[in-house]
């Protein structure tokens, strides 16, 4: 004789299985968001030094403008210091770094690179996932010795040293 399952088991086995989904979701989030908090620290770096290099290889000022429109940001890499003005020489956006915040306390929110020797003007940025911002990164720039620096606000984490 052939046996099925019943209506009960079946409602069991689901239930188990929502429960598992329920419990595994937050960690997938956690891992999602650090993945993304890595990302961004190292596009952002990057960003800064091709900004550094192009500034002195061009021979002229720089700026890097940052932009927020609504819930998403970008920065624009200009040879002008109006955002408005000249030309983009390229841009990084945040788009593709969805429930992460930047914000900036450079005045005018915009990033100066001298001509000489593509030295940034000195400020942070800070970015941290909108639902988590505990995990908070700054991205350090300094004028006098042109160090462009990555690390954590308040405790190591992600790999990055306190500030």
């Amino acid at each position: 004789m052939t046996r099925g399952f019943t209506l009960f088991e079946l409602a069991i086995v689901i239930g188990l299985i929502s429960m598992t989904l329920l419990w595994a979701i937050p960690s997938f989030r956690s891992v999602s968001e650090t993945a993304n908090m890595t990302r961004l620290a190292s596009e952002l770096y990057g960003f800064i030094v091709q900004a550094k290099s192009q500034a002195r290889l061009r021979g002229q000022p720089l700026w890097i403008h940052i932009v927020e429109s609504g819930k998403n940001w970008e920065l624009r890499l200009t040879d002008d210091q109006d955002r408005t003005q000249g030309m983009l020489i390229t841009k990084l956006s945040g788009l593709s770094f969805k429930g992460i915040s930047l914000f900036s306390n450079h005045s005018a929110n915009r990033i100066s690179f001298d001509a000489s020797h593509g030295r940034p003007k000195s400020g942070r940025l800070f970015f941290y996932p909108s639902l988590n911002p505990e995990l908070s990164l700054e991205l350090r720039t300094h004028f006098r010795s042109a160090m462009v620096r990555v690390c954590a606000p308040n405790t190591p984490h992600l790999g990055y040293d306190e500030c």
